[in-house]
């Protein structure tokens, strides 16, 4: 497999967070499969709320982290899907971010605590995207109930855990070859941002 940087992302603001063990375990599970992972946990790393100032966009937790965000080939979020949504961490990210991400993929892993987890992946889809000139891979995550996950290596294989470890390494092994392909798209000299700067 080709050696490429994948950036997990925690989306949730809490800490000890679920979102956090699932991206935990993804960033070993990524080691297992030999894909070069960061781990980024938007709890440990807090924003200010994003107003476009200079002073907001050279805020010391921002500049931690835009580096591992510009080298990285591909994206997986994990977001907590709060009343439907995604959480707020993770959308001032994605306005910090401008077009760092650009012509990037990124999966999103949706994360409930019920029966949920849908939600979250329909919102970034619709309004994650557009200007960041993210491409989002077909290929996306739902841990629902969570606490019932074990995330584990002791599998039972009628388990919901090892249907997850599975789905899993697809969406890591999708997405590490979309970063692949995309890399050419970003080299090809076609991506104009000065006059294109909008996705629409």
């Amino acid at each position: 497999m080709a050696e490429m940087n994948l950036l997990i992302i925690s989306a949730s603001p809490r800490a000890n967070s679920e979102s956090k063990r699932v991206a935990n375990y993804l960033y070993l599970r990524a080691g297992v499969l030999q894909i070069s992972a960061q781990l980024i946990d938007l709890h440990e790393t807090v924003l200010p709320m994003f107003d476009d100032s200079e002073e907001v966009k050279s805020a010391t937790s921002w500049l931690s982290i835009k580096d591992r965000i510009e080298e990285a080939d591909a994206f997986m979020f994990v977001a907590p899907e709060w009343n439907g949504m995604a959480p707020p961490a993770l959308k001032n990210l994605l306005l910090f971010v401008g077009q760092s991400m650009a012509h990037k993929p990124y999966s999103i892993c949706g994360v409930s605590s019920g029966r949920g987890g849908v939600h979250v992946i329909d919102e970034l889809r619709l309004s994650g995207q557009k200007n960041t000139h993210l491409v989002t891979s077909p290929e996306n995550l739902v841990v629902s109930m969570v606490e019932s996950m074990k995330l584990d290596q002791d599998w039972d294989e009628a388990s919901d855990d090892f249907w997850f470890k599975n789905r899993a390494d697809y969406c890591m092994k999708i997405l590490v070859a979309y970063g692949e392909a995309l890399k050419h798209i970003r080299e090809s000299g076609v991506v104009d941002h000065e006059h294109f700067p909008s996705g629409i």
